[in-house]
């Protein structure tokens, strides 16, 4: 498993407590069908306190992060909201993020519904529509939605934090094909972002020359000309620029 998608799904092979305050189904990583086995259990001896754990066996994956392994057929461990609703034999979709991987996996419920009162077809519907609304928000926070090409990577002064945790912040000078929202006169602009791989910056977006997107940019605060993008959320392929057109009608 690649260590991004351990990132993205929150999994953590050293806590032991299930991570909190995920979100809600919207929000969720992993989706899929499971008949419930056991109650108060766990497949991974990692997890010492299994009040709220039950034992799943996984029927069917309905969404998961691309490269991120199949567990269909196989038991796993969720970290259940109410416990008191669960029931051996019964078959349910569970809307999760990730919390432990080792042996086997453990994941949080985000939500949960009865597996035969919801197709597949409904639930990418749902996903879809889910992350419409969300990039549509980002898109009207933006301040400058641009598409184009990076044609220099340069690494300013670096801004220390006195920290382990330093982005080191670089600039990428992209050579500007469309401003899809906003204004910009000039033919290229020079966006700020943290090149660390310290896990902090880990989700940032990085670039290199030649890499071709769209780009969702605010200005930094107290910093009126310098646009910074630190958020995976506000960058996009070149591919996705019709459907970013389509949410900014």
């Amino acid at each position: 498993m690649k260590p991004t998608i351990l990132l993205v799904m929150i999994l953590s092979i050293v806590a032991c407590n299930p991570p909190q305050n995920l979100g809600n189904a919207s929000d969720a990583k992993f989706i899929f069908r499971a008949t419930v086995e056991q109650v108060r259990a766990a497949t991974l001896t990692e997890i010492t306190d299994v009040t709220n754990c039950i034992v799943v066996k996984v029927i069917e994956v309905v969404s998961a992060p691309p490269g991120f392994d199949d567990w269909t057929g196989r038991s796993i461990t969720v970290s259940v909201k109410d416990i008191g609703q669960q029931k051996p034999g019964t078959e349910q979709l569970f809307y999760t993020n990730g919390w432990l991987y080792g042996k086997s996996l453990a994941v949080v419920e985000l939500s949960s519904r009865n597996s035969k009162e919801v197709s597949n077809e409904q639930v990418m519907s749902e996903l879809d529509a889910n992350q419409d609304k969300k990039v549509r928000e980002r898109l009207k926070s933006s301040e400058l939605v641009i598409a184009g090409k990076v044609i220099k990577i340069s690494n300013p002064e670096k801004l220390k934090v006195d920290t382990e945790h330093d982005p080191y912040w670089s600039i990428a000078e992209i050579q500007i094909s469309s401003v899809e929202k906003g204004k910009w006169e000039s033919k290229t602009i020079s966006i700020q972002f943290a090149a660390s791989r310290d896990v902090m910056w880990e989700r940032s977006p990085k670039f290199k020359v030649g890499d071709e997107g769209i780009w969702l940019l605010r200005r930094k605060p107290n910093q009126e000309n310098q646009y910074s993008i630190t958020e995976q959320e506000d960058f996009y392929p070149i591919e996705r620029l019709a459907y970013l057109r389509s949410l900014l009608k």
